[in-house]
């Protein structure tokens, strides 16, 4: 369990490595770390440690998409009922996106 939890935190400091200023990129390797961790802690053995980090990234990634979709409707509600104030209603629009976490 100890070697496979080095393991992981070996490759999630890596990880962090390539987007410095990823936010959420921080905040999960930090979530991670603690789910590695207890698991490791709890007297399981190696295979435990991975299913605990693969259950945990497979629930943060279900919560991304959630929360991505959510983010998604909510703000093209937001363009459509812009664009009808301003007369726009049926006019083609462009929206660019831009990600600071």
């Amino acid at each position: 369990a100890a070697e496979a939890a080095a393991w992981l935190k070996e490759q999630m400091a890596y990880l962090r490595t390539s987007r410095p200023t990823a936010v959420n990129l921080f905040n999960a390797m930090d979530a991670l770390t603690k789910v590695v961790e207890t698991a490791a802690g709890a007297g399981g053995d190696a295979a435990a440690v991975l299913e605990a980090y693969i259950a945990a990234a497979e629930a943060m990634l279900e919560e991304d998409v959630r929360s991505n979709r959510a983010i998604g409707e909510c703000g093209a509600d937001a363009i459509l009922e812009a664009a009808k104030r301003a007369g726009r209603g049926d006019a083609a629009m462009r929206v660019l996106t831009i990600c600071n976490t």
